[in-house]
């Protein structure tokens, strides 16, 4: 991507009830000593100018700022000969005087003192960060910004450690209570839970089990990870890995974490900056479209097991023009080649006719060719064709099937009359009192979708999922379990 990234982190799924660490170890509490009234006296005659401070110290986006590394800089950076002479001189200057109100003082400095405090080094940069934001000062922000920075670096040169303590407690309160309020927004169940502070640490514990559904327990705990991620984005351009999240989800919570990442790239985006997630996942990538992500955000899909596939492109063009409405042999196709049927058919010239294998027109040679890439997938070769194991795991479940029935009629039936599709066979075949083994219908997943060629795809969206499911060693076992 040509990018540079120096902020980038995991959030991985975990579906147990254990407390989730929210912030480790908690700081402790630190006491500045702010005085308004010291701090006045020891300004001088003029001190009557200062603003009280107490607000800023206790105004938590502003102190978090103040924590962060280029701020603290810029705190350093004002303990200079220089910068310290241009202060002094100014306080000199203003103690000198005539005694006068708070707003007179105020008023003299926006007129003779506010160009030489925005041209003192390092304390412009300092009230630039105060300028930002809405302190409520009454009179004249600039200038009050101004006399706060001057307080404030110089309760950070009297303990710098003490003053950085203070930061990191307070963003700890800030994340703290950002924490609260995101998970009021996400709870929905009637069990009321919040983060707690626990042996040192900020967790977020769970109702016992019975008391929140699996979904609503996943859902809060990526928000949980994704707040923490968060605090650790902070550079102009980041990565996030979210690995496996969405395979736990339900249609109506993959809705909801969609969202939030979506929400979560819009604020990178507010502030200028980039957020490039990727979802690691055993999904179809395509089954997000229906959702948040593919609409709005730039999409780039990468399927890590298409390298290993290696299909016919005969059986990829079978595929095809079974998908044309109007092929002569789009009914034989499904029927006899993509599902298990006795009927022996002789389609050889019309297929040659529509360039497609010639031999396959007799469903013998077709089933030769996907059984042996089905005993290929069992014998652990490493190449075989996904899409023709597929088929043969159908044709397979089927005629398993097909063998418990004696009935002729609801033999015919089974094969003729129930609409193609292995699913509704099965059924069929319950209704009628065939015990079919719970396996048949596990291996729905494996050739409900490879078998039907979507056209709108590129030949590795269609592959790779199919690819990657044979890949799993359980399917591979329960694969196995069919041709013994």
């Amino acid at each position: 991507m040509g990018q540079s990234f120096a902020g980038r982190t995991n959030v991985t799924a975990s579906l147990n009830i254990d407390p989730i660490v929210l912030i480790d170890p908690i700081p402790d509490r630190v006491d500045l000593g702010y005085s308004f009234s010291t701090a006045k006296a020891n300004f001088g005659a003029g001190g009557k100018c200062l603003p009280n401070i107490t607000g800023v110290l206790n105004f938590a986006p502003l102190i978090v700022e103040l924590s962060e590394a280029t701020s603290i800089v810029t705190l350093d950076r004002t303990n200079n000969v220089g910068v310290q002479q241009r202060i002094n001189d100014f306080s000199q200057r203003l103690n000198a005087l005539p005694k006068a109100t708070t707003k007179e003082y105020i008023n003299h400095i926006a007129a003779n003192e506010l160009q030489f405090l925005k041209e003192t080094p390092h304390l412009n940069s300092l009230a630039a960060i105060l300028l930002k934001y809405d302190l409520d000062f009454k009179v004249n922000k600039d200038v009050e910004c101004y006399l706060s920075a001057i307080q404030l670096l110089e309760l950070y040169h009297q303990d710098k450690q003490k003053f950085k303590s203070f930061c990191k407690r307070k963003e700890y309160e800030s994340d703290k209570d950002a924490f609260k309020r995101l998970f009021q927004d996400f709870n929905t169940t009637w069990v009321e839970f919040k983060p707690k502070e626990k042996d040192g640490v900020l967790v977020l514990e769970f109702p016992k089990a019975h008391l929140i559904s699996n979904g609503q327990r996943d859902v809060l705990s990526f928000v949980a990870l994704l707040e923490k991620a968060r605090k650790k984005l902070k550079k102009e351009n980041c990565i996030l890995i979210v690995d496996e999240i969405f395979d736990y989800l339900d249609d109506a919570n993959i809705v909801a974490v969609q969202y939030y990442v979506t929400e979560f790239i819009k604020e990178f985006k507010n502030q200028n900056r980039k957020l490039y997630p990727l979802i690691l996942s055993h999904l179809d990538p395509l089954y997000f479209k229906g959702y948040v992500f593919g609409k709005k955000q730039k999409v780039q899909t990468v399927y890590l097991s298409k390298a290993d596939a290696t299909v016919d492109l005969n059986f990829i063009k079978i595929l095809k023009e079974r998908n044309k409405p109007n092929s002569l042999v789009k009914e034989d196709i499904e029927k006899y080649l993509l599902h298990f049927h006795t009927t022996v058919i002789n389609r050889r010239q019309d297929f040659q006719n529509l360039n497609l294998r010639q031999t396959w027109g007799e469903q013998k040679h077709f089933d030769t060719y996907v059984f042996s890439q089905a005993q290929k997938y069992c014998d652990d070769e490493e190449q075989f064709d996904p899409l023709a194991v597929c088929c043969a795991v159908r044709k397979r479940v089927e005629e398993l099937v097909f063998n418990q029935i004696a009935d002729p009629v609801h033999r015919n039936h089974f094969l003729n009359v129930v609409t193609n599709g292995t699913k509704y066979k099965l059924e069929y075949a319950e209704q009628i009192g065939i015990d079919v083994n719970e396996i048949y219908s596990f291996l729905g997943l494996i050739y409900n979708e490879a078998l039907h060629w979507k056209d709108d795809r590129d030949d590795n969206a269609n592959i790779s999922p199919a690819m990657g499911r044979l890949k799993n060693l359980t399917i591979k076992k329960l694969v196995k379990s069919l041709f013994l």
